[in-house]
């Protein structure tokens, strides 16, 4: 976590944010979705307001997005890591899948799940474009608004 979010703290930061998240647990391990959402802070309104048209379109009117769907409507070519020249086509793909599976399993994502998902994303892209990439261009859809998506 510390390395992929780049948070840049020392190791004695690290053990006092491993102990916090941890104090509630019998198990001695952290409760890593409470540590992501302390992480990312807050989502602003307008990057609330790509998710949800996101969710809209992939949820093609049902209550859920399924994680085959969110991973099948990914094109990692049009992901920020890929269009910046930080990972390759085939790594972030395998990166977005396996967030898709830890995060969404078999129950898939309704719109709660599914803001909380791209939460992370929003932590992970601070640039505003890059978010809207993220929202928009990497699953087929106008980064101006409109959808070249097939369902929508």
């Amino acid at each position: 976590l510390h390395r992929t979010l780049g948070l840049g703290l020392s190791s004695e930061e690290q053990q006092i944010l491993f102990k916090g998240f941890s104090a509630t647990r019998r198990d001695g391990a952290m409760n890593y979705r409470d540590c992501l959402r302390s992480l990312c802070g807050p989502t602003s309104e307008n990057r609330q307001v790509l998710v949800d048209r996101l969710f809209d379109v992939l949820s093609d009117g049902q209550d859920v997005v399924s994680a085959e769907t969110l991973k099948a409507e990914f094109d990692a070519r049009n992901a920020p890591p890929c269009l910046l020249g930080l990972m390759n086509e085939k790594q972030m793909c395998s990166d977005f899948c396996d967030a898709v599976d830890f995060f969404g399993g078999n129950a898939g994502f309704d719109a709660d799940r599914f803001a909380e998902f791209f939460h992370l994303f929003s932590a992970l892209h601070p640039e505003e474009d890059e978010f809207r990439f993220m929202t928009t261009a990497a699953f087929g859809l106008s980064v101006g608004g409109t959808s070249g998506h097939g369902g929508a």
